[in-house]
């Protein structure tokens, strides 16, 4: 048995339940994407390559060590979410990084911390690029856009109370696109993304916490100057089809 597996390490997502408003949660997101990113994911590659080293250094030929075998071709020049295993599709990370957010109730965002798997049997998990410190955004647009995106579960109110912050791997298939109307009637775009069930197997966690958006169906009219304490703007990296937060600053009157 190759003797890096037992040493991978593993990473402990950022717990950012007592972030206190929308800008501290935005900004302790974004650190912990770029932790994993800049630090862990490069020693989490050093692991797999010298593991994937050991594996094809066997000199075994059975049915279970060819799968190692054909595992340790793709770690050693891939990154995976989860640790290896006998499995014919791993969570390998895309080419270019998606950052998506799970929402889901206080009792699964535990029962993912306690088991650091975001899977639920063979329930399906549905991810987007919608941000958790979107406070202009209201928890009904957000149920009817996840209803849309995938009706085979409904989602209700309690399943928005937490997230949990995850690169998207390889076997998340994207839904669609959509845009949300937030609360001073401007349009919000985001994508859905869905990975079908499989068995349970861990996968790193990048941050938890709770969510910020507005529990009200008010529509509200758009402040004389925005408040950078109250709305983000998201602009669109049409290459990458990430959203990034820009926060918008009120301008000084003379």
């Amino acid at each position: 048995m190759p003797t890096h597996m037992h040493f991978l390490p593993r990473f402990y997502p950022r717990n950012l339940t007592q972030a206190w408003n929308q800008i501290n949660l935005c900004e302790e997101i974004r650190f912990a994407f770029i932790t994993y990113s800049q630090v862990y994911g490069k020693t989490l590659m050093e692991y797999q390559k010298g593991w994937a080293r050991d594996v094809l250094e066997l000199e075994e030929n059975s049915p279970p060590v060819n799968i190692l075998k054909q595992l340790a071709q793709i770690l050693k020049d891939q990154l995976c979410y989860h640790r290896p295993m006998f499995v014919s599709q791993p969570d390998l990370a895309r080419e270019r990084e998606q950052h998506v957010f799970v929402y889901l109730s206080r009792e699964k965002m535990q029962k993912v911390l306690r088991e650091q798997s975001i899977t639920f049997g063979m329930e399906a998990v549905v991810a987007t690029t919608i941000q958790p410190y979107r406070c202009d955004l209201s928890v009904k647009a957000l149920l009817h856009a996840h209803n849309l995106a995938w009706p085979l579960r409904r989602m209700v109110k309690s399943d928005l109370e937490c997230f949990i912050a995850i690169f998207a791997s390889t076997l998340f298939v994207h839904l669609l696109e959509a845009k949300l109307t937030n609360l001073y009637g401007r349009e919000a775009p985001c994508a859905f993304f869905v990975r079908l069930g499989t068995e349970n197997r861990r996968y790193d966690v990048i941050a938890c916490g709770l969510t910020k958006f507005d529990e009200s169906d008010c529509v509200v009219p758009p402040p004389a100057a925005a408040q950078p304490d109250l709305n983000l703007r998201l602009s669109v990296q049409s290459e990458e089809d990430v959203m990034k937060p820009e926060i918008v600053y009120p301008k000084n009157e003379a």
